[in-house]
């Protein structure tokens, strides 16, 4: 069985350098004076370095998965978000009772689209991160 080269051939490689500027830009934020005023520096520090890390693994697994089919369910979970969100801004404004009456079913129908895209975010990381592991297995038989 062959299998196609990844997008990105050495993903552990552009992780750690998207991890470098997202680290560098946090930390040049938070100098800055964006941090929180009641948080520590260094815990803030800590954890905007765990979250970079996170968000540059989880960037290249979606660059991984680009050829994957779990990518068009996430982008289509995205786009009806989108147009839920436009259609909540529309009720509000022409008729801001009705939304008001509306707020749960708002509520419930936001948390159960927000769940599905993590959901399908995290499935596209994974199949990402498989599909690299499995060629680069595949290329050192």
């Amino acid at each position: 069985m062959h299998l196609e080269p990844p997008v990105i051939i050495r993903p552990f490689r552009a992780s750690l350098l998207l991890f470098a500027g997202l680290a560098a830009f946090f930390t040049v934020c938070t100098v800055c004076g964006a941090s929180p005023p009641n948080v520590e520096p260094i815990l803030f520090l800590t954890a905007g370095a765990v979250y970079c890390l996170i968000l540059s693994f989880v960037g290249i697994g979606i660059a991984l998965a680009w050829r994957r089919r779990v990518l068009t369910w996430l982008v289509l979970v995205f786009a009806i978000q989108g147009i839920g969100w436009f259609g909540y801004v529309l009720v509000l404004r022409f008729d801001p009772h009705s939304f008001m009456r509306l707020l749960p079913q708002i509520l419930f129908s936001m948390s159960v689209f927000w769940g599905a895209s993590l959901v399908l975010l995290l499935i596209a990381v994974g199949s990402g991160w498989a599909e690299y592991f499995r060629w680069r297995r595949s290329k050192s038989r």
